[in-house]
């Protein structure tokens, strides 16, 4: 890791005020100090601020949180290092994760992530489908209209007419998609950051594929934080669409938004 050490990661400060926060998941096979190999899976947060630049946060097992206070204590120690006010939150399918997020972060705006569910769906299909698959699912949280929406879930049906177990998986995530069209299209390209969040994920699986097993969550962290250090460095072009995401939702939030600026 760059001159940076694992601890000084997870507790350096954190900018005040964050646009959106996502939080990623990853399975990854961990080699335990018996020499067992599971399966655990992984939450990454990573944060964009309001200029559009994106910066990792923390990373933890999910199984290393058994109870909401447990889940309430995480986020009080991503507050004491200087993060105060987050204006959208992207979770995961983890609803103890999810009921502590707003009365941490008040006013915060939490959207479901649709990740997890092209997680569930890749387990179901070849890698060709998987690519169609994932492009309607994009169609389905981020087209213009929600009749684009409602085409996109038609067309996903009756490709999937007789896979009856893929649509069971899908269906209620399907109809709650509808729930994110109140916001507009440019706020929503914003928030979802469906290419970038793609890419992150395929460059961790890539790299876990390549070392088989880690040994420790700090190894993890050193891979991401590389990972998204080399992606800010050349993916600049989404900075326009968060300048105009902003000033979509200024008018609104102004009072909330302008003490950090």
């Amino acid at each position: 890791m760059k001159d940076v050490s694992y601890i000084e990661l997870e507790n350096r400060k954190l900018d005040r005020i964050y646009f959106v926060v996502h939080c990623i998941s990853n399975n990854v096979e961990f080699k335990d100090n018996n020499g067992s190999v599971n399966t655990r899976l992984i939450y990454t947060m990573i944060g964009m601020d309001l200029s559009g630049n994106k910066k990792y946060i923390c990373s933890f097992f999910e199984d290393e949180y058994k109870k909401p206070s447990d889940w309430y204590s995480l986020f009080q120690k991503i507050k004491s290092r200087g993060l105060d006010k987050i204006l959208y939150f992207v979770a995961p399918d983890n609803e103890q994760l999810k009921k502590v997020i707003e009365p941490n972060f008040e006013g915060v705006e939490v959207f479901d992530d649709y990740n997890g569910l092209i997680d569930k769906i890749k387990k179901y299909c070849i890698s060709k489908e998987y690519e169609k698959f994932m492009m309607y699912i994009k169609k389905i949280y981020i087209s213009k209209t929600i009749e684009e929406n409602q085409m996109a879930i038609d067309e996903f049906i009756e490709i999937n007419k007789d896979n009856q177990f893929i649509l069971d998986i899908v269906s209620t995530s399907f109809e709650k998609s509808k729930d994110v069209y109140k916001y507009d299209y440019e706020l929503r390209r914003s928030i979802y950051l469906f290419y970038f969040i793609k890419a992150v994920k395929r460059k961790i699986k890539i790299k876990m594929n390549e070392k088989n097993y880690i040994m420790s969550k700090d190894e993890f962290v050193a891979d991401i934080f590389n990972i998204l250090m080399h992606m800010e460095k050349y993916s600049k072009w989404h900075k326009n669409d968060v300048k105009k995401a902003l000033n979509l939702v200024y008018e609104t939030k102004r009072d909330m938004i302008k003490c950090y600026l």
